[in-house]
């Protein structure tokens, strides 16, 4: 019965992303605290100081087995909506994997002025 325990070996890694590091000011967006190689629990998000936070944390998680190699993966999103334009940091988080904690590192994001609708006179 070695099967069930392959893989479980792996490194675990946390860490965050967005689909796009510049965000449009008018538009919200989808912040990602994934790990990889685990399922993690008790997630400690940073403070969004410079955004509204629309959702989360929406929870997902993953088992897979190839030929034998067992991964675990978890995602934690949150939606977020900018407050104003300029480039933000976005602090660390940190999670619980099987009793050890983990901390991801900052993001940064940059949001910029929303382009005005194509077609829209410009009023003079």
């Amino acid at each position: 019965m070695i099967w069930p325990l392959i893989g479980y070996n792996q490194n675990v890694r946390f860490y965050a992303e967005t689909e796009s590091r510049q965000v449009p000011s008018d538009e919200y967006f989808e912040l990602y605290f994934q790990v990889e190689n685990g399922i993690g629990k008790d997630i400690q998000p940073p403070v969004f100081t410079d955004f509204t936070v629309l959702g989360g944390p929406n929870y997902s998680a993953q088992t897979a087995n190839d030929n034998g190699k067992v991964s675990r993966k978890c995602t934690f999103t949150f939606i977020l909506q900018p407050k104003s334009v300029g480039i933000f940091h976005i602090g660390s988080a940190t999670v619980t994997v099987e009793g050890k904690k983990y901390t991801s590192s900052p993001i940064e994001v940059e949001v910029v002025k929303s382009a005005k609708p194509s077609g829209i006179a410009e009023k003079t």
